[in-house]
């Protein structure tokens, strides 16, 4: 039987060959979702745990989802040499998405690892099991 992490590492090499192929072409927004989608599944890939996803990957996903409606967005709105009728918040539209979806939503991942860190990804339990084992080979040096 496969692994969860065997999956997801077929899944990233499938994802490495189509980005190749959306550069090439310069399919722009299929290269951006490509992108988001294999950032997905090595955050995934870290956050596999004992058999399970974890808070980090939950958030993950919720991310990524969010962040592939953006970039969507973002160039539905992008229309070069063409001038918006309306600027949100001193941007263009399309940049405004940029700086205030894209570019901030990558931060709400960071305070989620950062916060269930100790509680999930490495325990106290599992960190002193860390240290007896660096303290041992230490010591045969």
């Amino acid at each position: 039987m496969r692994d969860f992490r065997d999956t997801l590492v077929y899944i990233l090499a499938a994802l490495c060959a189509l980005l190749m192929i959306a550069a090439l072409l310069k399919w722009y927004i299929v290269f951006s979702i490509l992108t988001v989608c294999a950032i997905v599944t090595y955050g995934l890939l870290g956050a596999y745990k004992k058999g399970q996803i974890g808070p980090t990957g939950l958030t993950l996903l919720v991310v990524g989802a969010v962040l592939i409606v953006a970039f969507i967005a973002l160039f539905s709105l992008w229309k070069p040499g063409q001038l918006p009728e309306k600027l949100i918040l001193g941007f263009h539209p399309a940049t405004a998405i940029l700086v205030y979806v894209i570019w901030l939503f990558p931060i709400i991942t960071g305070v989620v690892y950062a916060l269930t860190f100790k509680s999930f990804t490495l325990p106290p339990e599992e960190f002193e099991q860390i240290k007896n084992i660096a303290k041992k080979q230490n010591e045969g040096r």
